[in-house]
């Protein structure tokens, strides 16, 4: 986000930027594939201001399809009471992460698009130290993901 400041970016080109970075370095918790929520108020306003002035909601919640089956059908295929978190089954929504980051730039953004997504490219393109937390959970998704027949 440092880096998007120097760079004359605001928070919006920050918050994308994080969210393109935390898709490479925590997949696991944010990334395109997902859906995102957000409360903006007006640029250039105080915190304390902005109860007094509009704020802007970004809903990017995914849409469920028109003939997606309902939760009764989707527990008849599982063998628990609750939709499974991975796998095909686990997709109940369309994602939409990526059409929210594209209206909160069109919207608030000042940075074009390479600037905003060069911290995560150059995290893929050359690694990064992974903490303890995120290697655990790698590893759990590996075994998830090797016991997994339909995958």
């Amino acid at each position: 986000a440092e880096t998007i400041l120097e760079r004359n970016g605001n928070a919006a080109d920050a918050a994308i930027a994080a969210v393109l970075v935390l898709g490479v370095v925590e997949p696991y918790n944010a990334g395109l594939g997902a859906d995102m929520y957000g409360l903006i108020s007006e640029p250039g306003l105080e915190y304390s201001q902005a109860p007094k002035n509009k704020v802007s909601v970004l809903n990017g919640a995914g849409r469920v399809p028109k003939n997606a089956p309902t939760l009764e059908e989707v527990k008849k295929l599982i063998s628990t009471d609750s939709p499974p978190h991975r796998g095909a089954q686990g997709i109940l929504t369309i994602p939409a992460a990526t059409s929210a980051l594209c209206s909160l730039h069109t919207r608030f953004g000042n940075l074009p698009w390479p600037l905003l997504v060069a911290p995560a490219v150059r995290l893929a393109s050359d690694g990064f130290t992974m903490t303890q937390r995120s290697s655990d959970a790698w590893a759990q998704f590996v075994r998830e993901v090797l016991r997994d027949a339909n995958l």
